[in-house]
């Protein structure tokens, strides 16, 4: 049901990509057979497993699906490739704080794609972590105030994809692993 949300094929097949992915990824963890596991969903959509301290979290984006897993600690990822044909300005009095959009109007145009795309996705990130998506107002986060029981990583993918993971801080450390 929910692949039938999606309105192209490529969205519908990176959808289920992503979720037969990660149903083997979470087998592994578990030592189960991906279709034995079993996901129910927080009030705001987060998917999770009961009976289970893991923790996970994906984000798809042009060809990329990046998966987050922890034990133990509530954790969020999200990914975006770069698109220059938005509104930053627009768009950025929207999901930025106030504070944040001061700022940001600061930034060179030139500069403004990749400072944008940074910005929401450390905000995306934290709000998934938190099981609220898109129905936590993204300018009420301010990503450089996070809690301190939060711990934010980032990095580029390559030069026209932003990565970003939001945990909850238990003195672990990030781990980025490829599979090509």
């Amino acid at each position: 049901m929910r692949v039938e949300k999606f309105h192209f094929k490529p969205q519908k097949d990176q959808f289920i990509a992503a979720r037969g992915g990660l149903r083997t990824l979470l087998a592994d963890y578990l030592h189960q057979k991906p279709a034995e596991i079993c996901f129910g969903y927080g009030e705001y959509g987060k998917p999770y497993i009961e009976n289970t301290d893991l923790n996970f979290s994906l984000s798809h984006s042009g060809n990329h699906i990046v998966y987050a897993v922890t034990r133990g600690a509530s954790i969020g990822v999200d990914i975006e490739e770069i698109k220059q044909d938005i509104d930053f300005l627009s768009v950025g009095k929207l999901v930025f704080s106030e504070a944040e959009y001061t700022q940001f109007l600061t930034v060179p145009e030139d500069e403004r794609a990749l400072a944008f795309y940074r910005g929401w996705t450390r905000k995306e990130a934290y709000i998934k972590a938190i099981g609220m998506g898109l129905h936590f107002p993204l300018s009420e986060v301010q990503n450089t105030f996070l809690p301190r029981e939060w711990q934010l990583e980032e990095m580029m993918l390559n030069e026209n994809t932003v990565l970003a993971i939001a945990v909850q801080s238990t003195g672990n450390h990030v781990l980025f692993k490829d599979f090509k």
